[in-house]
């Protein structure tokens, strides 16, 4: 089965306008008949919902600066020919919270600006603490460019297929991580959106259950043998 790369799932899933009719309707009936892909798209939805619901104020003069810096990189050194590429870029932001502070509108600012001055000074600290609280949840939640970029390769001739968690999972702890294309012994290792390696262990067969729990953020994990990296997965830990 030929399966859609995951940059055409999230245009199909944030930005359809720029997919073409024949497109669409290969994604749409090659999801009636694909679970690792439902399985992707959904988890995309899901992650996208629960950053709006934890994602509810105002943004930072820090938010704004750092948006701003992603939208030139995008247009400085991307061609007009990788225009596709772009645009799941940009969706993939989306899915960490930077499209939800650009698009924030001025009228919305201004109400917020001055309810802020007409509150007493221990409220407007508790505001600034929540703030504050919601972008170290943004934080844990955002992508690794780097690391998602090695999500989509293929290493090797070795085919390594995730069975748990899928690209995008939404988990809980104890983590069950399987996986079939090899029987040979191998380095799991488990890395935070910041790149950090947090737990690493060899494993003699095709699947490991992690006791240890994790925080609550987007999570990386590979495989390796003993010269090569064989595959790149990403999952996401709830409470």
């Amino acid at each position: 089965m030929t399966h859609p790369i995951h940059q055409r799932l999230d245009l199909w899933l944030f930005t359809p306008e720029y997919l073409n009719s024949s497109e669409t309707h290969f994604i749409q009936n090659h999801l009636e008949h694909c679970n690792q892909c439902r399985i992707y798209v959904e988890s995309l939805r899901s992650f996208n919902a629960h950053l709006q619901t934890h994602l509810t104020g105002t943004p930072t003069k820090r938010d704004a600066e750092e948006a701003e810096k992603i939208g030139i990189a995008l247009i400085k050194t991307t061609p007009k020919s990788s225009f596709y590429r772009v645009a799941a870029i940009i969706a993939c932001a989306a899915l960490a919270g930077v499209a939800y502070y650009i698009v924030f509108n001025e009228s919305r600012e201004q109400q917020i600006t001055e309810k802020v001055e007409i509150q007493e000074k221990p409220n407007n600290h508790s505001f600034q603490k929540s703030t504050a609280k919601q972008q170290l949840i943004a934080d844990k939640f955002s992508p690794s460019a780097h690391l998602d970029d090695l999500v989509q390769t293929q290493f090797r001739s070795v085919a390594i297929n995730a069975i748990s968690p899928a690209i995008n999972e939404t988990t809980t702890s104890p983590i069950s991580f399987r996986w079939d294309g090899t029987s040979q012994p191998l380095l799991l290792s488990i890395l935070t959106n910041k790149e950090k390696r947090i737990f690493s262990t060899p494993v003699k067969t095709t699947f490991y259950t992690l006791q240890e729990k994790l925080q609550p953020g987007l999570y990386y994990w590979k495989l390796e043998d003993e010269t090569d990296l064989l595959f790149t997965g990403k999952f996401i830990v709830r409470k």
